[in-house]
Formats: C-alpha cells, structure tokens, sequence
C-alpha cells in the first residue's frame, strides 16, 4: 500500500467525484418530494405570473419564467435544472482561477485541477444545506450563478489582456453575467462588481487607458442587452422593481442600507465575542512568525490549516452554521504571514505576485456580496455561497503544497473536508426535521401524490400536507373556482395556496404578513391596483394565521366599499409551520369570490 503522500492527484480526484456524486444522487433523489407554503411557492407564483405581477423586490421572474414554461412547469425537472447551473457555474468559476492563477507556471501535475474542481462543484452544494428545502431556482440562486459566473469571466478578461485574445468579447460576456446578477439581487450586482473592479484595477500593469476603455464598453454592452432583454419581456420591470423594493422597506425596515450594516456588525460583534479565542490565537501565531521568521516549522503551519477545516467541518455537519467567517479569517491571515515563493517580477513584500496574493481574499468576499442585503443573520446567509470562499482556500492549500509547507495527502484530505457538508445536509433532509424548513415532517418521508399549480406539477408530501392540498382544491372547484384566476391574498403566507390552486397573484407573488409595516404595506399595493380587476378578483383569508393581514376587510372596503365579496367557501388545514411559539395547529381557510363583476 503506498504512503498518502505518494498517492497520485488522479485518485483523490476520483474520491472527490464520488462526493459529489453521493450528494447529487441524494439532491436527485429527494428532487420530487416536499412543498413549501411561503419561499418557495413565492418563488412559484414569481415565475408562472411574472407577466402580470405589478410589484416585486427581484426580476428573477422575468429571466427564468420562459424556461420554466419550456420544462413543462415542472417543480422537479426545474429544481434538477438549477443544481445543474450551480454546478456548471462553480466549475467555470474554478477553471478560470485554475488557469489564472497557473499563468506562468508549468503544468500542474496530473489530476490536481479536476480535483479542485470537483471539490468547489462539491461545496457549491453547500447551497442547498442553507435553503433546505428551498430548492426550485429563485433570485437566490439566479444570482450566486452569476455571480460565479461573471467572477470566471473577470478573470478570463484579465488572462486575455495578458495574452490579447478576445478581449472585447471576454468583457462583453462578464456584462451580461452582472445583469443577470442584477436581475436576481441588485444588491449582490453592486458589491460583486466594485470588488471585481479592484481586483481588476491590481493588475494593470501601470496605466492601460484602451484596455480599461475596452473593458469598461464590453461590459455596459453586455449589461445592456440583458437590461434590454429584460425590458422587451417586461416592459414595466424598472417600475415593479422599484414597488417591490419600496415595499419591503415598508413591511420591514431592516432592508434599509443603515440597517443591513447594523445587522452585520452586530452579527460580528456577537460570534467575536462567542469565539474570541480564534482571533487571540491566530494574532499571537502572525506575531511570533513576524518576530520570528523560520521559526513557525511547516507542521505547525499544516495543523494550524488542518484545526481550522476540521473545526469549520464539525460546526456546519452539527447545526445552522455561521461560522465561515472563523475559517475565512483564519486562512486569510495564515496566507498573509506566511512565507511564499517569487512568482512574478511584481511581488509583494512576501514576494508573492500580486494576483496569487490577493485573488483568495477577492474569492473570500464574495458569500458576503451575495448576502449583504438579507434581511437575517448576514454571516449564516455567507454560508450558501461558500463555493467562491471555498476556492480561495484551495488556491491557498495549493500554494502551500507548491511550497513543500503541505504534503500532497494532506492538502487532498484536508480539501475533501470541504465538501463534507454539503454530503451532511443533503443526508439531514432525509430524516432529520430540524433540518427541513418549515416542514411537518422530514422530505424523506414524504410519499404521498399530489398535483399542484396551473400545469398540475407532480410532487411527493406527507399525509397532513396531501389532505390539505386536496381539501383547497376540492373546495375551490366546487365554489366554481377557475385556474388562472385572478387572486388577492390576505393571509400573510398565502403564496402556496395560490399555487395549489392555480390560481395568478393580482398584484405581487407574495404580500407577506407578521411584519409590523404588513398593514402599510398592503395598503399602498392595492391602492394601485384597478377596481374592476380587484373587485373581480378571487380572495384568500384565513382570522386565525397570525401572519394575516391586518384590518384588511378595512382596506378592501376603501377601495370597494362594502359588499364587494361573498364567502365562497371555507376549508380547515393543518397549518403547515409555526410563525411564533403557541400558533394554532389549524387553519381556516376562507376563499371569497367577487359578488359583483366590478364596482359601483
């Protein structure tokens, strides 16, 4: 049996692919099972009515709406169609480092790029730990695709200046990447933009005025046909995306920019003050390899490398974890002090080139431009995009192998940890359901069919959620209840009865309750909304869901005036999550058709 250290790069590539493929073959499996009220079938009713919504926070809609309506509307074929974006975006994303990061270099030894890569498509995976049971392509996943995907592309555009082939096209690619982002998360498109351009502007190579003007047309001429893509389709986009915008300040004030920045220091200030030893500790190592150069031996620097994976690992398989920060401040101050080989006749004071110094710490800020934004906790949302951070890790383990700090067994075992978590999580939606957001009962025991939404979508659920399915529907049809409807929903989670019933949202694909600006908010929707298609529209109710709508037959009657609807019909169901301690176990779910066609 050989040593680990003389094990070839081929192998551990061959383990690496079996990882990923126990996860995907987990992901495919659980692909049809489960249905989510509130995320996901917002997510749904974005893309089956993003014609006729007049107000949303994300324009994901417009951009994955037509493919969803090519897959037939098929929940599972499209929840398969974004993992495979994911994946084909992450390899992209760690080719185009690979090739930049090894310019200059000779040929990397046999089987260590497909390792890497296999090893980021392993923890782009990650993903789908995060967001559970969240798994048909939303704005999330619209816009951590681009964001790789264009982060590929800016560093295609740089190796291109180098070697001056297709530069212009490279640039004009990166741009329609960044619109895509933007359609997905505005927010996501600024940040990860500004950093790729400092990173880019690091490695010009003293002033460069036609290549920064080339670079700056090609990627206004790309973010310009998506834009104007976008605009074709939807030609009111600029106006639903600001309503949407506008009312999730409303419905709760911490999406605004002050807010998001407290959110995230105090998520900092907390887990620093929970984990303070981690800082101390790798301040004292960066002190005495300061004071001491050559006296911090290579194997204090590979159990310094291998404690912090090891811990990250432990953390993320045992619970919700937000501890990425911890491995990503780690890593980046052992590469910082730690010795490096020349590269390049530009080298910083470690003698490293510019661009191996710095593009891991480009890599490692991305989660964080992905999740500025969320109105959660930032550093716990960092984790769903752990595959950019992730390869900047790799880059570092890499370097340190070239160095002869890290042996080759030890580099591949330590990277395979990496995507150990995302193995886990996939296996927790199995049986565990603290694991399954908002869920009664694990997905892997969910068996029961149902058909739900306009196409009749096949899905698996479980005993309590078919029974409730079909009890809406069966109610729903007999109260003379069309699919494709128009439909107003008052019960501040109602998005998944609307699909159920194949019914199209009048205004936005999900008017969310249990806020304290919910009231506001709805309000100032309907008030732009037509009378006649209000009054003609179908409503949803339910007086005992603590996230219903409040006073809303008040703000129905100040646009209708009295009467405007009848009770249809009125269906008990097992209320599928708990918003707060002690919530009702049931719902009742009142459906109101309109008792006149339009007003008076």
């Amino acid at each position: 049996m050989k040593p680990i250290e003389q094990i070839s790069w081929s192998f551990w590539r061959g383990i690496a692919g079996s990882v990923l493929l126990v996860t995907v073959a987990i992901f495919v499996w659980l692909a049809p099972r489960g249905f989510e009220y509130t995320d996901e079938s917002f997510y749904l009713l974005s893309l089956t009515s993003w014609r006729e919504i007049s107000s949303s926070p994300t324009l994901f809609g417009v951009v994955l709406g037509g493919p969803f309506e090519l897959l037939g509307q098929s929940i599972v074929v499209f929840r398969l169609a974004g993992m495979f974006a994911l994946l084909c975006s992450s390899a992209y994303m760690a080719r185009a480092a690979l090739r930049f990061a090894a310019a200059g270099r000779r040929s990397a030894e046999p089987g260590l790029d497909g390792f890497v890569v296999l090893v980021v498509m392993g923890t782009a995976m990650q993903f789908y730990t995060v967001f559970g049971v969240l798994r048909v392509p939303s704005y999330n996943l619209l816009a951590l695709c681009a964001l790789m995907f264009a982060t590929g592309a800016m560093l295609g555009l740089s190796a291109a200046q180098r070697a001056g082939e297709a530069y212009f096209l490279r640039a004009v690619i990166y741009g329609v990447a960044l619109g895509l982002c933007a359609a997905g998360k505005v927010s996501t498109a600024l940040l990860g933009s500004l950093l790729h351009l400092v990173y880019f502007g690091l490695l010009l190579r003293g002033p460069r005025p036609v290549a920064i003007g080339k670079a700056a047309i090609g990627a206004v001429l790309g973010f310009a046909l998506v834009a104007g893509a976008v605009l074709v389709l939807q030609p009111k986009a600029a106006a639903i995306l600001s309503m949407g915008l506008s009312l999730s300040r409303i419905v709760d004030d911490r999406y605004g920019p002050a807010s998001l920045v407290n959110l995230l220091r105090w998520d900092v200030q907390r887990q620093v003050s929970e984990y303070w030893f981690v800082p101390v500790g790798l301040l004292a190592l960066a002190a005495a390899q300061r004071w001491w150069p050559g006296r911090i031996a290579a194997w204090v620097y590979r159990a310094v490398f291998a404690a912090c994976l090891l811990a990250s690992v432990a953390a993320q398989t045992s619970s919700a974890w937000s501890h990425l920060w911890l491995l990503l401040a780690a890593l980046g101050l052992l590469w910082s002090f730690a010795p490096a080989e020349r590269c390049s006749s530009t080298t910083d004071a470690r003698g490293r080139s510019v661009e191996e110094a710095s593009l891991p710490f480009l890599l490692m800020s991305l989660p964080l431009a992905f999740s500025f934004g969320t109105n959660g906790r930032v550093l716990a949302h960092c984790e769903a995009a752990a595959a950019p951070a992730m390869l900047g890790v790799c880059l570092i383990a890499m370097t340190a192998y070239r160095q002869g700090r890290m042996g080759r067994g030890g580099a591949a075992l330590c990277l395979l940890l990496l995507a150990l978590p995302a193995v886990v999580g996939q296996w927790r939606l199995i049986a565990d359901l603290s694991a399954n957001y908002r869920q009664r009962v694990p997905l892997g025991a969910q068996q029961l069919e149902v058909h739900v939404g306009p196409a009749g979508s096949r899905l698996l659920v479980d005993e309590a959620t078919s029974s409730a399915i079909q009890s809406l529907q069966v109610a729903a049809s007999k109260a003379g209840f069309k699919s494709g409807t128009a439909v107003q929903d008052f019960t501040g989670d109602g998005a998944g009865i609307v699909f159920i019933l194949g019914g199209r949202p009048l205004a936005a694909a999900w008017m969310s309750g249990g806020y304290p600006g919910a009231e506001a908010a709805a309000s100032k929707l309907l008030s732009g909304v037509d009378k006649q298609a209000l009054a003609n529209a179908w409503l949803i109710s339910s007086e005992d869901n603590p996230r219903s709508i409040p006073n809303w037959h008040g703000i129905l009657e100040q646009r209708l005036g009295q009467g405007s609807h009848e009770l249809a019909a009125t269906v008990e169901i097992r209320s599928p999550y708990d918003w707060v301690r002690d919530s009702p176990g049931t719902w009742r779910v009142a459906l109101w058709r309109p008792a006149r066609p339009s007003p008076r």
